[in-house]
């Protein structure tokens, strides 16, 4: 049993060796474009590319543990088993290689399910592509292919077929060796799984796609096989792209807000905090306080609209300006994700520096991915805090990252753009200090949590204006979404995506100002950049919030459905009954159709991304 032990041991670093050959082949044929990424960036793509290597091979594993389970009993019967198993692999593993590194060359992104689109035409799939290349491709594979196989037979030859038989004992031992596969297999023991950005470590794509191992890609994509069509079609591409035009109209007002055209910019993205949750919006007294004290400083948006109802959403929705995904998020697509306009990259391309500042793992909903596709120069999440700090679930409390955001911006030169993200008003509502509302309902422990989220903010605040760079800053305190609580609104009442926004610092020439506009997430990037003195933003879904020529809406996407809110409608759309739902007891309002052609328009352009 231990020689049969030894062997999977082995196998499992046969088939991590087998992908680091594979990304080597990748790297040679692509030679063109990875020549110009330095040679110890590629060592290091190499080496972070290991936890997707030992990830594939992770899940190799386990279907090898299975086959000598089933055949223990028999060795010849076990060695032919794996041998089969193997030999499919390898040539499978092979022509994919060849495949994604030929495929690359004209997609810029690694091999995924996307590739069934074509398949279903495959004469006109393969059109493009020369039948001498095609020869030349499946010859490398075979090459490939025996190579690996011939080294696998070798490994067989000595430590396989010298096994005379394996004791029942092997069964209980197979269990747990599979179960031990968890750890690479996932990745981590963190709340974030493994993903594709987990990978990601640098502004260059082509190192990030070095590290990435086309075959774990391939299968990760598998299980977003349903967003590769639009299932949202609710009228002609051109009615609704005519429809969509209309909505997104673009006005001419430019009226001036801020007192220079470079300030220096910090979002800070609260989590779970809900207008409802405040007195000047919610006129809920006593549980953001600081925040309400605030509101007289600078200019608050009263109508503003999260993108969905949960953090990676949101996110997009104000970096890039992009709508939600009903039934999943491009943030799980970097290949996606690259071809998004942000506004960090607009920022950098004018000589900012870029900073995003979190208490808990970047890797979490493939958040790291993101950033490096934005050019954000600097990701500080939970392992650049002081060991000493108590973590919760989520990682360290706000009063740390606060005081983190403190210093780096201390210490950089200006102009800068830092995007925090607070985390300690998540369930489970964990946080130190003493709980200001008492009782251990969950409404009241949402409360204490935002209390203490809120009293970081104000601590923030009141440190930062003492800060040499403080009259040359504009503060943006925006929610990433809401709470369900404290009074359990569904996904499909608006007032579940009411969120405030506030603008505050020394950057601002008007202050103690109430925005009534209808607005969205979506719409912070174009607003700003116009601010800045950029005259059309490349951003297609977002608005200028203070341009009252443009027509202005909330928009909101919940489980395959959206809302459509104006000053006089409120329509909410469920895709699954394909028909509008009452809003608080009314019935459903007459179908505008702005909503259908924003929400299809939108669809389409993620699938073309």
């Amino acid at each position: 049993m231990r020689r049969l032990l030894l062997f999977l041991v082995l196998y499992f670093l046969f088939f991590v060796a087998f992908s680091l050959v594979g990304k080597c082949i990748f790297a040679a044929y692509e030679w063109q474009l990875v020549s110009k990424v330095p040679f110890l960036e590629v060592v290091e793509a190499l080496g972070i590319g290991l936890r997707h290597d030992m990830s594939f091979s992770g899940y190799v594993c386990v279907g090898a543990i299975l086959f000598c389970l089933l055949t223990f009993w028999n060795t010849r019967l076990l060695t032919s088993a794996l041998s089969w198993y193997t030999t499919v692999l390898i040539s499978i593993l092979s022509l994919l290689v060849v495949s994604d590194a030929e495929l690359y060359r004209n997609w810029l992104s690694h091999i995924d399910a996307t590739v069934f689109q074509y398949l279903k035409t495959p004469a006109e799939a393969m059109a493009s592509t020369p039948t001498w290349l095609i020869l030349l491709l499946l010859a490398w594979s075979a090459i490939i292919a025996i190579f690996f196989a011939r080294l696998y037979r070798r490994l067989s030859s000595i430590f396989l077929e010298k096994i005379e038989n394996v004791s029942w004992y092997f069964i209980p031992v197979g269990i747990a060796s599979m179960a031990l596969l968890f750890l690479p297999i996932r990745g981590s023991l963190s709340v974030a799984p493994i993903n594709t950005g987990t990978v990601f470590f640098s502004t260059n794509p082509v190192s990030n796609h070095l590290a990435v191992n086309p075959a774990w890609n391939f299968i990760y994509s598998m299980g977003k096989l349903d967003v590769l069509s639009n299932e949202y079609v609710y009228m002609d591409d051109k009615k609704a792209l005519a429809v969509f035009n209309d909505l997104q109209h673009e006005g001419i007002q430019r009226e001036t807000y801020l007192n220079t055209c470079k300030p220096n910019v910090i979002i800070i993205m609260m989590e779970s905090f809900s207008a409802h949750i405040t007195d000047c919006l919610g006129h809920r007294k006593n549980i953001t306080p600081r925040f309400d004290s605030l509101v007289s400083e600078g200019i608050l948006f009263q109508n503003m609209t999260a993108a969905s109802y949960r953090t990676d959403k949101g996110l997009v929705a104000i970096l890039c300006g992009y709508p939600a995904q009903p039934l999943n998020s491009i943030i799980k697509f970097p290949e996606k994700t690259q071809n998004l306009s942000f506004l960090s990259k607009e920022l950098s391309n004018i000589g900012y520096q870029t900073f995003f500042v979190y208490g808990g793992d970047k890797n979490f909903s493939n958040i790291n991915s993101l950033l490096l596709n934005g050019g954000i120069r600097h990701i500080i999440d939970e392992p650049f805090y002081d060991g000493k700090i108590d973590r919760t679930k989520w990682g360290v409390a706000d009063e740390f990252l606060m005081s983190k955001g403190l210093e780096l911006l201390d210490t950089c030169h200006e102009p800068f753009f830092s995007l925090m993200v607070t985390q300690s008003s998540h369930e489970p509502y964990e946080f130190p200090g003493k709980h200001r509302f008492a009782g251990n309902a969950d409404s009241t422990e949402y409360f204490n949590s935002a209390f203490y989220a809120d009293s970081c903010l104000g601590g923030f605040i009141e440190k930062a204006r003492e800060k040499p760079w403080w009259n040359n800053t504009l503060v943006i305190i925006v929610a990433d979404h809401c709470s369900r609580l404290p009074d359990n609104f569904q996904n499909t009442d608006p007032r579940r995506y009411h969120i405030p926004m506030l603008w505050i610092g020394g950057a601002l020439k008007q202050k103690n100002i109430r925005i009534n506009t209808r607005c969205n997430q979506t719409d912070i990037a174009r607003t700003l950049l116009i601010q800045m003195g950029k005259d059309r933003p490349a951003f297609r879904f977002s608005r200028n919030i203070f341009d009252m020529q443009e027509k202005h809406y909330g928009f909101f996407v919940f489980y395959d459905g959206f809302g459509f809110v104006t000053d006089s409608t409120q329509q909410v759309f469920n895709n699954e009954t394909r028909s509008f739902v009452p809003v608080n007891g009314n019935p459903p309002p007459g179908d505008s159709l702005w909503g259908k052609a924003l929400w299809q328009v939108a669809n389409e352009d993620f699938l073309k991304k």
